[in-house]
């Protein structure tokens, strides 16, 4: 069963399927990728390429493994600071953040490039959910809008957060200590308060 599809810009096409991954040439034969000791959760859940033609693999439990040249070279869990390894959706915004929702709530995620690794995270997680005011811990996918509104659907349904204050939470500027969602039902226009797809 196929869940979820991506094409490359050399055009390629990545299949995420609840049995494992595949690779889609245009003038070439299928490929599949089987379980391996790098790649032990064959259900993919969703794929997202970043800029530096890495490919994000989020499974349905087994956190996030990182392909890049058709090689899986690494892997993101719950063990890294991860906010939950059931990824749903994952998407950078325009200043290069991942933020990654999960069924446990959303990570934000940062690699910092140029440091002493040996004093500081290579890789720098921030965890939200409904603790610092998220009003839920499992969010299916956000999208950042063009007024850095941040826009989620949840378990709860569809609420809405700035994205100042997502950051200010993170970088601990302001002193802030939580966010403030809205959520949003049938008295705002809504056919159903409920949502439950990306």
């Amino acid at each position: 069963k196929t869940r979820v599809s991506i094409q490359l810009d050399n055009g390629d096409v990545y299949v995420g399927t609840t049995t494992g991954l595949s690779l889609v040439r245009p003038d070439g034969p299928v490929q599949t990728f089987s379980k391996n000791e790098l790649f032990t959760n064959e259900y993919i859940m969703c794929l997202y390429q970043d800029d530096d033609g890495v490919v994000w693999i989020g499974t349905d439990g087994d956190g996030i493994y990182l392909m890049k040249d058709e090689q899986i070279f690494d892997k993101i869990s719950t063990e890294n600071g991860l906010a939950g390894n059931v990824v749903f959706k994952i998407m950078q915004d325009s200043t290069g953040v991942y933020w990654i929702c999960t069924g446990t709530g959303i990570s934000r995620y940062q690699q910092n490039e140029g440091v002493d690794e040996t004093t500081i995270p290579w890789r720098s997680f921030f965890n939200y959910s409904s603790v610092n005011g998220l009003g839920t811990d499992s969010v299916f996918q956000m999208i950042i809008d063009h007024s850095n509104t941040v826009w989620m659907i949840s378990n709860r349904g569809i609420s809405s957060v700035p994205l100042v204050e997502l950051n200010d939470l993170a970088t601990n500027k302001n002193r802030r200590t939580k966010v403030d969602a809205k959520f949003y039902n049938q008295n705002d226009g809504l056919n159903s308060a409920g949502a439950n797809s990306t």
